[in-house]
């Protein structure tokens, strides 16, 4: 029988791991057993249930498996033949049945806790099947013949569905007939000949199925074995006309995260391509690119759109131009998601249609609406294949701007909301919750303060429905008083037709306190209070059991922020938030799980010890069954574990805010899930496997698949079979098991949770995992090795849990937990299935012995008493400060302060005990002390078995160590040296302890008989003189006594303790009542005192000898020392076990007596009090003699020893001081020179290059940009250009490097990868040039560079070898299967061997140098560049890339360098040995232009052509560009505009001018309109526009100009006004009067244009010989969306050389604010009497004086006629004042008035203005005429 339960054991196991997609019906009609329903290849799962005759209730659920885990329900009355959704969670469905009828029940396939769509059709009778079809063609038509199994029930339909189009579209004909045979006649249109029509045909009781829905309305179907009928419509296609093709680029993808999959399963981007006409089009020879001068980059092969159809094509870089009958059509590029072009190109070389370039949201199509019209649309729900029906949007908005970012005050806030975007309405919540259209309008500044006083909210929300009593109080309780509260702002931007932006929050934690007012992180949580507590969606409450509920259905949408406790921002951002847990979903304080749904992971070293930025999820844990009593158990527990080799949850406390309201201490802790393998260990999903015990399988002891690649889900279970059916004892077996099973991380994983006592396991809380890969190789990475790792999680049953259920909680830390985990016949969760891979595997000795020595190892270090006592006072300290507000709000725990002391007290014990078990269990001998010793720390350290003991190692302290270890078995030690010394030799010294008598508690079940262990003592006394004291084991031999009575146990001593000899003791005790005594006492033979430690009950200090020490009152165990330092006088050691309190040594003489010798021990507690916490213990007695060892002599030479000890042994490590031997350069690649891309930049041996091995579409290019800053580049070599290899999968990167003459081999270089670049990059060597051999895989991020270090010292071939080189080769991993890998920076160095001659080296590179054109030269000496490490002599040379720019000459080892001509030029400079190549350094020249003399003339800038040459720039001006990505306000600006040839618009002509580029960095001459900047992320993207100004002799000098948006794309940018005095030094802001910037934004507007108003230089700024100013071009707004840049426009510069005209008046009536509105004050704004500016300005009137007075009049005098009019005195007012008439004001033809007489001026007085008077002749109002007057302000 035994054999027959193993076999369905393995078949159910394989079943559950593998095939966890399982669906069933349940139901009132099965009495809700379980029917398996059928996956057919439609992707829609059935199955067939016949009503019973009386057929009740027919309520009904479709189920994930045989259990309740998953399910699916419409939750009401589902009509039949109709589809619905099918919801995760709601109530039962149910249909209206008639008795004995048949349902077919479908629903298409969906993931667990993913909503789907169901139906239900109802069928007299079982249904038909479709048995066979066949077709009949004429001219016409196409007669399809169908032969079923029976005849058709009532109202059950047969159909043919057909299509013409590749199923683009599809049509239904009914088909005709009786009984079992039918026909349906398909009928040809005029321009179907040629086609292809595909057909098949089903069964439905749908009375018009559709094309979507046909697989669901589907009950039966004949589709030819999934292959469709088809046949070719009879006539000829319709020729191809090219030029009478309608098709239109309809819609396109371009960063797709979760939206369609390709037919490979990658998100790849798509085109959308509409044949708006009535024709098909032969698409062959049709042109697809994302590049304007290359239409043709990728071609289409023989495909044909049909009519109407809606064809696709996969951006994905992988090139199929044909589709099969597997693969789609994908073009040989990838679409940036920043803004790129699309082409769609007919084949004579014509655009049929483009979409222009534009950043397009992840995740968000653009398209045309309605399809092919011109108005194109952002659509949020993309329709791939289908016309454009969704909602689409014209633009989407900017989140909202915050004028203080959120954080910790001391005083309340002002806060003002703004936008970028013109015309919104920004909407905000104060509460955490999302606004919405009806949320408040924001108006004006918001005033944020604590909100502390405002009644509780949340907190006052019952959380739980248990009762708040004894003996678990796990009930919710209202907080005692009011809790602290903060704002959290959330902010969206609305405008209508726009997408309404994303919400941005922010929180306001306002105290006086400040900082100082929380010690831990703060996570602020912001959802609202429905998310929470809504009795529907609500997923904290109770209600409608919501807190029970899971999966996606059940994540609520919020943001998230975490401050460190000094207020800083770490991380923040949208998320995604579901309850975790299980049974502990029922505390009132409940775990919570966050996703990062914002564009990529939460990026932040969230916990210091863990080197990891990158994280997915989290969860806020809330200390699991801990919750209530220490809190943080689990997290100090599995901090333990630091040592181990697997995976632990790293954990953080912090204090939770939800809706700005404290929700109190939660540990943030790692979840192991799909995210924490891709960041952990750079594997996808499908690339690893997780298993987990799951006890609601039928075999809960065995793990079953819980993550990650389901085909791999049974490969455990298969291990654990096989460890129950083989013997292990037998090598082979073994070696199977070890080549499957990390043995090391299995021994960790049991060792933790054996030392921790947690009884929650074996047979539960276990999860493994393993790679996908194949490979096993012992040492190797987890990510690339295929055997089984232990992960640990929910120890929190550990260290004692006080509740009574816990298996082993009577014995506490005594609880043998090895045993547990061992049995074979146990408990609930240590049942044989759970124990039984331990068992089995501790009968192999192998296993055995190396569990033993690696425990020892653990309970040395990490789980040593002291650093598990000083770990738990640590991190008591960290969160103590806390508690107490935490204890206010939720009520619990009721005495946090005793439990802290009950873990502290298992944490003193347990070391101990688990030495006992490990030596009882395994009947070992005792361990012996070992130690260890080095000569010199900083030369080495020992590595002993497999543990370094150094700094790394938790529980190490240093050198000298101890450790124990049984006598049983060997240990290795090897010492590590380190850089600059040598090992010598290992000595040896036998120690002698000197213990003479020893025994501890742990010895003892029972010490009421008399027992005697250990030895040196002897037997217990025990004595209890009434019935209130008595005797127990616990935390040692315990002792408790009440109402009056005492408890003595007394012990004597073998011998009389001598002078020099040191007795030893621990003391424990917790609270003693007044009066009361625990005293620990050394004696004479008679029983009298001569020695006494005790506490009496009331008094806060300890008394020695009856007296009062400063030792204060502790409920910590206290170790007590006495040596006996003569026959009559003592010196004692007392030590509290209290973080941070040392030894306190009190001195003295004994208690005369007429016998002074110590004889006996003795403890006593007299009635200390009622309750375990008076209990009393002492434990671990000692007596010793000083420990001695003889001087250490020779043991061996050999660095790794194996010995065994046989008594305590002391082994010293010699080092000596060694020659630390410098690396030299051997090869190396810069990337810098694009036409020579692969040659070394340098190189000391023959035969070093680099070769690619192409893929099918891989390119080798010069990539520009991208976040590479030399961090690995030598000679002080600049960023410049780096090796880009697009489409990588499938090619190699041979790199041959000769190490002749060099040892020590290391490879450095930086790389990284775009997106969807291959995120693996895998390594291997040769070491003959043929065969290569596997070394590391490099997961590059898409992120900034990093350097990786290949290391080959250890590879001994490697040196001194002509062939040596290595090999990269790429693989998708957690990167796509297209975009692009880069390196840059490549490097080999070695150390050279002895007699080789090195080459010069470069000690002082020359820094970037700046010049003005024309001004002196300057001097450098080469030889303070380089020196000879031989101390050759050194020739120099020197090179300049443009003799134009900057002239340079050299005398010896001078350089000079004179300043030409604007521009930059990079000057080489090299040093020869005469035995070596020469050793270059660079550096850049910028020469800056000569300055305009502002005093002679203004200065003017209004037009740039894009044919300007290289090198050419306005007068007294040059283009600046930086040295990074996106430069910002503070980057330097050092480098003249120079486009790399690759980035111009033609990429062939070197000769292609420089500003009228295309696509890349660039500046562009737009004529008219000045120049245009834009940048693409090129490492050295555009700062400016500088121009150069002598204002000596100037007193005032006012600069206007004009700034554009020509491309507003996503990533906003700006230009500022700055300036600076010389040619060196930061730049700095021109302010306006308001100390403003001056700036002009990116508008989301193309084509908008603002002319900023007149600003003054500061003073500071005139009277110099040298003023740069600068128009700084940068980004303005570093928070995501990122995206495209935005082009920027500047034009019509002019700094004048003195206030005048119409400026001059506008910057002295109007304030800056109103300057910058020239609606306000521009020219022809008007004031509220309807009178432009201009006017006022040309009257010489402020704003406010009386228009009438001053306004043109006429006059007649004798018979004259006049007209007069104010005009300004100055001749620089920039004005034009102009007399005009008109016969007819009804013609409005106003004509100068020529024939007026010449005009009269008279000065007003104001020393402004003067009178002008004109007569007007008679004849010239003969008819009569109207005069005015007109002024025009001049250009």
């Amino acid at each position: 029988m035994r054999s027959l339960i193993t076999t369905l054991s393995l078949l159910a196991l394989t079943f559950t791991a593998t095939a966890q997609d399982l669906r069933g019906f349940r139901g009132d009609w099965n009495r809700w057993g379980y029917i398996s329903m059928t996956l057919a290849v439609d992707d829609v799962w059935r199955v067939t249930v016949q009503a019973p005759a009386n057929v009740g209730d027919s309520n009904f659920k479709l189920a994930g498996n045989s259990s309740w885990s998953n399910q699916w329900t419409y939750g009401t009355n589902l009509p039949l033949a109709e589809i619905k959704t099918a919801h995760t969670w709601g109530e039962n469905s149910s249909i209206n049945a008639t008795g004995g009828r048949h349902y077919t029940f479908a629903m298409e396939n969906a993931n667990y806790g993913v909503a789907s769509r169901m139906i239900v059709q109802e069928t007299p009778l079982a249904p038909i099947s479709l048995l066979a079809v066949a077709h009949q063609l004429d001219d016409t038509q196409a007669v399809v013949s169908v032969q079923t199994s029976a005849t058709p029930s009532n109202g059950e339909k047969i159909y043919v569905r057909y299509s013409l189009n590749n199923w683009a579209t599809s049509s239904f004909v009914a088909a005709t007939g009786s009984g079992t045979n039918w026909t349906a006649i398909i009928t040809f249109g005029a321009t179907d000949g040629g086609k292809t029509c595909s057909y098949y045909v089903l069964t439905t009781t749908v009375a018009s199925p559709t094309h979507a829905d046909a697989p669901l309305q589907t009950l039966a179907w004949n589709d030819h074995n999934g292959e469709n009928y088809s046949y070719l419509v009879p006539g000829e296609a319709p020729p191809d006309d090219p030029s009478a093709a309608e098709l239109y680029i309809n819609e396109v993808l371009s960063s797709n995260d979760t939206g369609a999959q390709d037919e490979d399963g990658d998100y790849s981007d798509w085109v959308e391509i509409w044949n708006a006409g009535d024709s098909p089009v032969n698409l062959a020879g049709w042109g697809l690119s994302d590049s304007y001068s290359n239409p043709f980059k990728w071609t289409f092969g023989d495909v044909t759109i049909q009519p109407n159809e809606f064809l696709i094509v996969w951006a994905s870089s992988k090139d199929r131009r044909v589709p099969s009958a597997t693969n789609a059509l994908h073009a040989n590029f990838a679409i940036s998601a920043g803004g790129e072009e699309v082409t769609l190109t007919r084949p004579d070389g014509t655009l049929m249609d483009e979409l222009q370039p534009i950043a397009i949201p992840t995740d968000f199509s653009r398209g045309r609406f309605p399809d092919g019209a011109a108005n194109w649309l952002f659509f949020a729900e993309p329709t791939p294949g289908a016309a454009n029906t969704t909602q689409g949007f014209d633009a989407w908005l900017q989140p909202p701007l915050f004028s203080v970012p959120g954080g910790i005050y001391t005083t309340n806030v002002s806060l003002e909301l703004s936008s970028a975007d013109e015309g919104v309405t920004i909407r905000y919540t104060l509460d955490g919750s999302e606004p919405t259209a009806s949320s408040p309008i924001y108006s004006g500044a918001l005033i944020l303060t604590n909100r502390t006083r405002v009644p509780n909210d949340l907190s006052d929300i019952p959380t739980n429905y248990q009762d708040p009593g004894p003996p678990y109080y796990e009930g919710w309780q209202p907080p005692d008083g009011k809790v602290f509260k903060f704002s959290v702002v959330r902010a969206r931007a609305f405008r209508d037709g726009a997408m309404t932006s994303p919400s941005v929050s922010h929180s306001y934690i306002v105290d006086a306190a400040g900082t100082n007012r929380f010690t831990l992180p703060i996570v602020s949580i912001g959802t609202g209070k429905a998310n929470l507590f809504d009795d529907d969606i609500g997923i904290y409450t109770p209600v409608n059991d919501n807190m029970w509920q899971s999966g996606s259905a059940w994540e609520r949408p919020g943001s998230i922020e975490f401050f460190e406790p000094d207020g800083t921002l770490a991380f923040s951002g949208p998320v995604g938030l579901r309850l975790h847990g299980n049974t502990t979903r029922n505390r009132p304080r409940k775990a919570i799980r966050v996703y990062s749904r914002g564009s990529g992971p939460f990026e932040y070293q969230i916990f210091p010890d863990k080197p990891l930025n990158k994280f997915g999820t989290f969860i806020l844990r809330n200390g699991g069954n801990d919750w209530g009593n220490g809190v943080i158990r689990d997290l100090f527990l599995q901090s333990l574990a630091e040592n181990a080799n697997m995976e632990r949850q790293y954990g953080r406390p912090v204090l939770v805010f939800l809706d700005g309201e404290y929700w109190g201490i939660h540990d943030l802790r790692e979840r192991f899930d799909d995210d924490y393998h891709k960041y952990n260990h750079g594997l996808d999903e499908p690339e690893y496997v997780q298993v987990e015990i799951d006890r609601t399988t039928p075999f809960p002891d065995v793990p079953v698949y819980d993550n990650g690649n389901p085909d791999l889900g049974g490969d455990f279970s298969n291990l654990w079979h096989f460890v129950e059916t083989h013997d292990l004892t037998d090598a082979a077996n073994y070696a199977a098991v070890a080549d499957r099973l990390d043995l090391d991380s299995f021994m960790d994983f049991y060792q933790a949770n054996i030392f921790f006592g947690n009884t929650d396991w074996p047979g539960n809380n276990t999860r493994i995992w393993r790679s996908a890969a194949t490979n096993r190789t012992e040492g190797a990475p987890a990510y690339l090795d295929a055997r089984w790792r232990y992960m640990l999680y929910d120890t929190d049953f550990g260290f004692g849990l006080p509740f009574f259920y816990v298996p082993g909680y009577n014995e506490f830390a005594q609880h043998n937990t090895l045993a547990y985990a061992a049995a074979t016949n146990g408990g609930e969760l240590n049942q044989p299935d759970a124990t039984i891979m331990f068992h089995k595997l501790l009968a192999n000795g192998e296993f055995r012995e190396n569990f033993i020595v690696r425990f020892a190892d653990h309970l040395n270090t990490a789980y040593s008493r002291a650093n598990v006592t000083s770990r738990w006072a640590e991190m008591v300290a960290t969160v103590a400060p806390e508690m107490d507000e935490h204890v206010r709000r939720w009520r619990q725990p009721t005495d946090w302060a005793a439990e802290c002391n009950r873990i502290r007290s298992y944490g003193e014990q347990r070391t101990a005990a688990v030495w006992g078990h490990l030596q009882s269990f395994f009947q070992l001998n005792a361990p012996k002390n070992l130690t260890l010793a080095v000569s010199n720390a900083a030369a080495g350290f020992v590595r002993i078995n497999n543990l370094d003991l150094n700094e790394t190692t938790a529980g190490f302290s240093g050198y000298p160590w101890t450790g124990a270890y049984f006598t049983n078995y060997p240990i290795t030690l090897t010492a590590q040296t380190l850089p600059g010394y040598h090992f010598v030799e290992w000595r040896k010294a036998v120690v002698e302890d000197g213990i003479l008598a020893a025994d501890q508690a742990a010895n003892y079940s029972n010490w009421t008989d008399g027992s005697n262990q250990g030895s040196g003592f002897g037997a217990w006394a025990l004595d209890a003189d009434g019935s209130n004291a008595g005797f127990f084991i616990g935390a040692g031999w315990g002792l408790w006594a009440n109402s009056g009575d005492t408890a003595t146990a007394s012990r004597p001593f073998s011998e009389a303790l001598a002078v020099g000899q040191t007795f030893s003791v621990r003391l424990d005790h917790g609270s003693i009542e007044n009066g009361g005594e625990v005293r620990v006492t050394l004696q004479n033979s008679a029983g009298n005192d001569l020695w006494t430690f005790a506490f009496v009950g009331g008094e806060g200090h300890y008394r020695l000898n009856g007296s009062a020490t400063a030792i204060p009152y502790t409920d910590a165990s206290i170790a007590i020392a006495l040596t006996l330092t003569s026959a009559t006088t003592f010196s004692a050691n007392i030590t509290p076990s209290v973080s941070g309190s040392g030894a306190t040594t009190l001195t003295g003489n004994l208690i005369s007596q007429s016998d002074s010798s110590i004889r006996r021990f003795q403890a006593r507690n007299t009635h200390a009090g009622d309750g375990s916490e008076a209990d009393m213990f002492v434990d671990n007695l000692q007596i010793a003699a000083a420990a001695s060892s003889a001087e250490p002599v020779f043991y061996s030479n050999d660095p790794a020893i194996t010995v065994t000890l046989d008594g305590p042994t002391l082994f010293e490590a010699v080092y000596e001081e060694g020659e630390l031997k410098e690396t030299a350069l051997i090869h190396y690649w810069n990337f810098n020179d694009a036409a020579a891309l692969l040659t070394p930049t340098y190189t000391l041996k023959a035969g070093a290059n680099i070769q690619v091995d192409l893929g099918a579409t891989t390119e080798v290019l010069a990539g520009t940009g991208q976040d590479f800053a030399g961090e690995n580049a030598r000679f002080n070599d600049e960023a410049g250009s780096h090796l880009r290899i697009n489409n990588p999968i499938g090619a190699a990167l041979n790199v041959a490097s000769p190490t002749v003459g060099f040892e020590d081999i290391v490879i450095r270089f930086e790389t990284r990868r775009s997106g969807k670049g291959a995120g693996e990059e895998y390594v291997s060597y040769t070491l003959d040039g043929t065969n290569y051999t596997a070394f590391t895989t490099i997961y590059p991020v898409d992120g900034a560079p990093l350097v990786y270090t290949l290391d080959f010292s250890a590879i001994a071939e490697a040196n001194n070898n002509p062939n040596f080189g290595i090999r990269i080769e790429f693989a998708q991993g957690a990167g796509g299967t297209a975009g692009n890998n880069r390196f840059d920076n490549w490097t080999v160095e070695g150390v050279a061997l002895d007699g080789l001659n090195l080459p010069p080296e470069v000690i002082a590179p020359i820094a970037h140098q700046s010049f003005v054109a024309g001004n002196e030269a300057a001097e450098y000496n080469i030889a303070n560049v380089f020196t000879d490490p031989d101390m050759d002599a050194l020739t120099y040379d020197a090179q300049v890339t443009d003799a134009t720019v900057a002239q340079i000459s050299r005398t010896g080892a001078t350089l000079t360098v004179t300043p030409l001509k604007r521009g930059g030029a990079t000057v080489t400079l090299t040093a020869n040995d005469g035995h070596n190549p020469p050793i270059s350094s660079s550096f850049y020249v910028l020469v800056y232009p000569e300055a305009h003399t502002l005093a002679d003339a203004p200065y003017t800038f209004t037009q740039w052509s894009a044919q300007e040459p290289h090198g050419a720039y306005p007068a007294h001006m040059i283009f600046l560009q930086g040295t990074e990505n996106d430069s910002q306000l503070t980057s330097p600006l050092i480098h003249a505009y120079d486009l790399p040839v690759g980035d111009l618009g033609d990429p062939e002509n070197d000769d292609a001018y420089p500003y009228d580029g295309v696509k890349g960095t660039r500046m562009n001459g737009l004529g008219e309109n000045g120049v245009a900047f834009i940048n693409t992320g090129r490492g050295r993207d555009l700062g400016g526009a500088l121009i150069a100004l002598d204002t000596r002799g100037v007193s005032n000098a006012p600069v206007t100009w004009l700034g554009g948006t020509v491309l507003p794309n996503a990533r906003i940018y700006a230009i500022r006004l700055q300036y600076r005095i010389g040619a060196t030094g930061n730049f700095v802001d021109v302010l306006d009067g308001n100390d403003a910037p001056i700036e002009y934004l990116r508008n989301e507007t193309e084509g908008h244009s603002q002319t900023m108003p007149p600003v003054l230089l500061p003073a500071a700024a005139l009277g110099q010989e040298y003023v740069q100013v600068l128009w700084r071009y940068y980004w303005a707004n570093p928070d995501p969306p990122k995206g495209a840049r935005a082009q920027l426009r500047l034009d019509n510069i002019r700094v004048n050389n003195r206030l005048a005209g119409f400026p001059a008046w506008q910057l002295n009536q109007f304030s800056p604010a109103e300057l910058a509105a020239p609606a306000i004050s521009g020219p022809t704004a008007t004031d509220a009497q309807g009178i432009p500016n201009l006017l006022r300005y040309a009257f010489g009137m402020s704003r406010t004086d009386d228009y009438d007075a001053c306004k043109p009049t006429g006059s007649v005098t004798e018979s004259r006629v006049f007209f007069h009019f104010r005009r300004l005195l100055a001749l620089d007012s920039g004005l034009e004042y102009i007399v005009e008439a008109v016969a007819d004001m009804n013609t409005q033809n106003w004509a100068t008035a020529d024939d007026i007489g010449e005009p009269a001026t008279e000065p007003t007085g104001d020393g402004l203005t003067e009178i002008v008077t004109c007569e007007i002749p008679a004849i010239s109002l003969d008819p009569t005429r109207f005069f005015r007057l007109k002024v025009r302000l001049l250009p």
